[in-house]
């Protein structure tokens, strides 16, 4: 009993360590803890114009970079998309191969014989008289042919190609050269090597394989096998011999694959290969030991969205994100990155594939969502709310005794077109707005007998709806007393704008209104559609994606580019001047919409009109809307953002932000302190330098006018008002804060806004845009927002720059992995003071002590057996 009673006590003791053990944990992780996002994605690819729509017979060969693409095809002819279009080329026997010879020039061989194409001369075939081959190759000092059991080196000169020196083969199989000129055959030992300079020499085996096709760089011979569906990969120097694997795609692709591969080339440093069994060209990235799918591909009826959609019925497109409604799924892309072959260019949020029967008729995207609407009783449906961070959908927002007819975004709001048709008397069309925040529809913005089946909002708040005979109503800032018919286009089946208000509308083609009639845009479709089934419109009006019909092609285009530009009209009391001039190059700017952060410029020289506009999202954000020659000497940069247009040297303008494809041009408006962003609004310009000057005052806080010239010195902490007009003194009542300091021995000074705010790292801005310099090194514990358990270093207490509040900021640099940094600018109200840290740690003793203590104790008092 005795030992049995010890037993228990010590139960007790190892109960209580491994509770203060816990509690310890607790207390030291607690402040640490968060959650990592999840990272899979499933990708999907988009064709970026229609090169990529091509019906192809066994393509044998394939030869494409950013000017050129020739597809050398089963059927014996030669397919040459160039200057925006594909030229059929016929003519040919037994095409083997295809390369370029220099800027414009095709290479093919065809039947022993190799044949010269001009691109600028009408694809004019000439043939090489002097040159025989089934198989060649070329770079820009050598072309070797190889025909039967010959192959010969040509010198590559002004004169064309002067035969330089032959050696022997045996068997008539593929050759490559490298730019190290070092020649690539095949002989009865396997693969070898021979420089162009020494052919004259023992050739050296690299490998036993029998190459069907080959290309080389200056590190890998890549190759084909015949029956084989592979790509193998042969280390030049080491002779390692590698089989590339492909990564897996989505079950329902038709592309991504090899089956029967037959012809193979570089394209910007990836590998080009054609299928004889997809009846496909398509583009491997080279990722070690494995092939990636790009998502480019040449073929019919097997690129784009229809890879995994069928019966595509809608199609929609906001701030990069193209979202796309089929019979089964919603599929919802992010664009990011310039160049449209990257991979990571299409980063697929989130599909949605569990409707479970009861499909959406219609979506919408957003900024941050996508809305479904659907209808499931007469008179009555319901809207979803998609979270595209996370892919999760709200509850249901109901909506009874009417129908759904359609729904947009505009502006930050979603706009709900409600009408009722069966089982009353009067018929009545709503408008609601809905926030992307808002789970019910409380917001009516139009009540109308006009009996809508369309609807689209422009940037204004303008409102336009179609009924089902065609008719267009215009209703201005949603006023239903102000209607106006406007035209009647047949078969309408959906209505846009872009972003200077102006309506474009689909029908059997797509017509846009000029402010009096409409007027039609011809738009070329892809090989074997006819028709346009939906289309979307990006906001500046740049990216138009059109859906087709009959194989749900989605196509990117620019064929409505700058339609409406020359239409653009705002009033003339939103002018803000830069002088009363009598000059004929004149500059009006506008601010057309403040709350939309939408801003024209419009120019008039010599009668012409010409009009840039511009978007700015963020606070700090400006959109780069034209540059302004004042002499020889200065050109200003004409900025547009969220509150204010700027003038701004051009030589001082740091373009921070990424471009996206074919997006406008946007500034963060900043000297070379980056990652900060400065705005340089009212810099000190020479009068001698201009013939008028921009706009040139403030208006501090005390309320006296200030001529901002190189004397005028302003106190750190007073603000100024940005002036919209010299004469009147008229303001934006936007306030800025001067600012001024000296970062490596550079003095830097501007005025910021004042209700701009230093972002921290929790935000999603692209850090690693933005060098920052080194900082000095402390260790501190800091919040689980900005990155959970890491200790990050920090410019210990240094001020960086006076904010609104009048916080301190501090430089940190963020280690993500072993070569990836994160550096940027946090407040200091996100870092964890030292003296917090030392207060938990006292706390944790305390309590492991008391423990200690308590057990201690129990053990000294309790009772002490007899013997």
């Amino acid at each position: 009993m005795k030992q049995i009673g010890w037993n228990i006590n010590k139960v007790i003791i190892c109960i209580v360590l491994v509770f203060a053990s816990v509690l310890c944990y607790f207390f030291a992780s607690a402040s640490f803890s968060f959650v990592k996002a999840d990272s899979a994605q499933v990708e999907y690819f988009l064709p970026v114009d229609n090169m990529q729509y091509k019906t192809l017979n066994a393509p044998i060969d394939v030869y494409s970079d950013d000017d050129v693409t020739a597809i050398a095809s089963g059927d014996q002819k030669l397919y040459v998309y160039y200057d925006g279009k594909y030229t059929e080329l016929d003519g040919f026997s037994a095409i083997k191969q295809v390369k370029k010879f220099d800027n414009a020039t095709l290479l093919v061989s065809d039947f022993g014989r190799i044949y010269s194409i001009s691109l600028l001369n009408n694809f004019n075939k000439l043939e090489l008289s002097q040159i025989s081959g089934n198989y060649f190759d070329v770079n820009k000092e050598y072309l070797i042919a190889a025909y039967s059991r010959t192959a010969e080196v040509y010198k590559i000169n002004n004169n064309g190609f002067n035969y330089s020196s032959s050696f022997s083969l045996d068997a008539d199989k593929p050759v490559a050269i490298n730019d190290n000129n070092e020649i690539f055959f095949y002989n009865s030992n396997g693969i070898c090597k021979l420089s162009a300079t020494k052919t004259n020499e023992e050739p050296v085996v690299l490998s036993t394989d029998v190459p069907s096709k080959m290309i080389a760089d200056k590190s890998y011979i890549y190759f084909l096998t015949e029956n084989q569906t592979h790509v193998t990969k042969l280390n030049i120097s080491t002779l390692e011999k590698t089989t590339l694997t492909i990564t897996e795609l989505d079950k329902d692709y038709q592309l991504g694959n090899l089956i029967s591969p037959s012809g193979i080339n570089f394209k910007n440093g990836n590998l080009l290969l054609t299928d004889t069994e997809l009846d496909a060209v398509q583009e491997f990235k080279i990722e070690e030991d494995q092939l990636v799918f790009t998502g480019f591909a040449i073929a019919s009826g097997k690129t784009a969205y229809n890879r995994t959609s069928k019966n595509a019925v809608s199609i929609e497109y906001y701030n990069n994100n193209v979202a796309v409604l089929d019979e089964n799924k919603l599929l919802i892309t992010k664009t990011e990155t310039e160049n449209p072959y990257d991979r990571s260019n299409f980063k697929n949020y989130t599909k949605i594939d569990t409707f479970k029967g009861t499909m959406p008729n219609t979506i919408a995207i957003g900024k941050d969502t996508v809305l479904l609407s659907y209808n499931h009783e007469k008179n009555n449906g319901y809207l979803k709310m998609l979270n595209l961070s996370d892919g999760t959908l709200s509850d249901r927002i109901d909506v009874f005794n009417y129908v759904i007819q359609e729904i947009c975004y505009q502006s930050g709001n979603y706009y709900v077109l409600l009408i009722r048709l069966e089982g009353v008397t009067h018929k009545e069309t709503l408008v609601y707005k809905l926030s992307e925040t808002d789970r019910q529809l409380s917001e009516k913005v139009l009540t109308s007998d006009f009996n809508a089946t369309a609807m689209t909002v422009d940037v204004f708040g303008n409102i336009y709806l179609a009924d089902s005979n065609g008719k267009i109503c215009f209703y201005e800032k949603s006023n239903k007393y102000s209607e106006k018919a406007i035209g009647t286009i047949k078969n309408i089946k959906k209505m846009s704008t872009d972003l200077g208000g102006v309506l474009f509308v689909l029908s059997d083609g797509i017509s846009y209104y000029d402010g009096n009639t409409f007027k039609s845009s011809s738009i070329t479709p892809p090989e074997t559609s006819d028709k346009i089934k939906s289309f979307a419109m990006s906001f500046e009006n740049k990216n138009v994606y059109l859906l087709y019909n009959g194989k749900e092609y989605v196509c990117k285009t620019k064929a409505l580019d700058n339609l409406s530009l020359s239409e653009v009209t705002v009033s003339n009391k939103d002018f803000i001047t830069t002088s009363n001039t009598t000059k004929q190059d004149a500059l009006k700017i506008a601010t057309v919409d403040k709350s939309a952060n939408v801003y024209s410029v419009l120019r008039e020289k010599d009668g012409d009109r010409f009009i840039y506009i511009g978007l700015a999202e963020k606070q700090s954000e400006y959109a780069h809307i034209c540059d302004i020659k004042m002499s020889d000497k200065l050109t200003l940069s004409v900025l547009a953002g969220q509150n204010q247009i700027v003038f701004v040297n051009n030589k001082e303008v740091t373009l921070s932000l990424p471009k996206f494809t074919d997006a406008p041009e946007k500034a963060y408006v900043a000297t070379d302190v980056n990652a900060y962003y400065i705005p340089i609004i009212l810099k000190d310009i020479d009068e001698t330098e201009v013939d008028y000057m921009p706009i040139n005052f403030a208006l501090t806080d005390n309320g006296n006018l200030v001529r901002l010239t190189k004397s005028t010195v302003i106190s750190p902490l007073s603000t100024v008002k940005f002036l919209t007009r010299e004469q009147s003194g008229e303001t934006l009542d936007i306030y800025f804060y001067f600012a001024s300091f000296t970062v490596n021995g550079n003095h830097y000074s501007g005025y910021i806004p004042v209700s701009f705010t230093v972002p921290v790292l929790a935000e999603d801005f692209s850090w690693k845009e933005y060098s920052i310099e080194t900082v000095k090194k402390t260790d501190v514990y800091i919040d689980a927002l900005l990155g959970g358990e890491s200790i990050y270093s920090l410019n210990d207490g240094e001020q960086v720059i006076i904010t609104e509040k009048g916080e301190s900021v501090y430089k940190v640099k963020i280690q993500i992995n072993e070569n990836e940094f994160i550096e940027g600018y946090i407040n200091v109200n996100a870092i964890k003071n030292k003296a917090e840290t030392t207060v938990r740690n006292v706390i944790i003793l305390i309590i492991i002590s008391i423990c200690i203590l308590g057990t201690s104790l129990f053990l000294v008092l309790r009772k002490k057996p007899n013997n």
